[in-house]
């Protein structure tokens, strides 16, 4: 006499199945479900709706940390600053500025004052003469890349409003005018706005990971990781698709006639929305390199272990037939 488990009446032991014995003619009798359902402390179908909870809510939490990984890649000073004075060239013509006004720099610097280029829009753009001189000659190149790091710090702290009169640039503009799209797109790339990525950034990474674990956890056999590849899957297609409606949107938007300051800007847009593609598409990538193994070894065990119960219940009949 045996007993299961404490809430399981006693039953005779020539009442449970037969313990699988491996020989040199193969295996007798039939071995546990590789899945182990009957030892399932959860129930097979408690076990299968709290994966399926798991792996949505996994999903979720993944699409939504890429859109903030993303954020956070695009407001970085790696990033952003140099589409900063890309678009600081664009809408100031500091090219043609620097170039009128060249000897008039030169003389600015060879007194040791401050070098200020006149008509340049940003505040506080000032550059020590110190840092547009090589060698103790005038550099108009070395004045131009300081003139550009300053003005792009000052953008990416301040927004346009380190622009002379910036507070009234495109004021009451819709987003999907021009002026009203540059305004955004300089005002999103700001510190403020990395700062608050970058806080939510590694909590979501941490809920992704818990979460990932909860539902492998809560899975069983191969098809745990099935479940973990499709919510990458899931979570990485509407990212993916959003990023292409963003860059669809900046084409449709953008007003025609090939201006400088429209094309230039509308590359930078563009750039930014291929931030959260290429996430979107490694974490797709991810996702399928995961499922397709696991579909495999789940189809072959599954195989061998059909295969392996058909031939321990032939060899089984042939056993009882010949001890007759």
């Amino acid at each position: 006499m045996t007993r299961a488990r404490d809430d399981e009446p006693i039953r005779d032991a020539t009442e449970l199945p037969p313990a699988p014995v491996a020989t040199e003619q193969g295996m007798f009798g039939t071995p546990p479900s590789p899945l182990l359902d009957e030892f399932d402390g959860l129930g097979g179908g408690t076990r299968r709706v709290a994966a399926w909870l798991m792996g949505v809510l996994l999903a979720g939490v993944i699409a939504l940390w890429l859109v903030v990984l993303s954020a956070s890649q695009a407001t970085s000073e790696t990033v952003a600053l140099p589409a900063i004075e890309r678009g600081i060239v664009a809408l100031t013509d500091l090219d043609a500025l620097l170039a009128v006004q060249s000897e008039q720099l030169a003389a600015q610097a060879a007194t040791g004052e401050p070098v200020v280029v006149g008509g340049f829009p940003v505040r506080d753009h000032a550059v020590p003469a110190s840092e547009a001189m090589t060698d103790g000659a005038f550099d108009l190149d070395l004045l131009r890349a300081a003139v550009l790091g300053r003005s792009a710090l000052r953008v990416y702290a301040s927004g346009v409003a380190a622009f002379e009169g910036g507070d009234e640039i495109a004021e009451g503009a819709s987003i999907f005018s021009f002026g009203g799209g540059v305004k955004t797109l300089l005002e999103s790339l700001s510190s403020d706005n990395h700062s608050t990525a970058s806080v939510w950034l590694w909590p979501l990474g941490a809920a992704c990971l818990a979460l990932g674990a909860l539902l492998l956890a809560a899975g069983s056999g191969f098809t745990r990781f099935t479940a973990l590849g499709v919510a990458l899957i899931v979570a990485a297609v509407p990212v993916a698709l959003g990023s292409l409606a963003l860059r669809l949107i900046v084409d449709v938007a953008a007003p025609g006639g090939g201006d400088v300051i429209v094309d230039e800007f509308v590359a930078i847009a563009r750039q930014f929305t291929a931030l959260p593609l290429r996430n979107a598409l490694w974490t797709l990538g991810g996702g399928i390199a995961i499922v397709v193994p696991s579909l495999v070894l789940n189809a072959v065990f599954d195989r061998s272990f059909r295969r392996t119960t058909t031939v321990s219940g032939e060899l089984d009949v042939d056993a009882a037939a010949s001890g007759r």
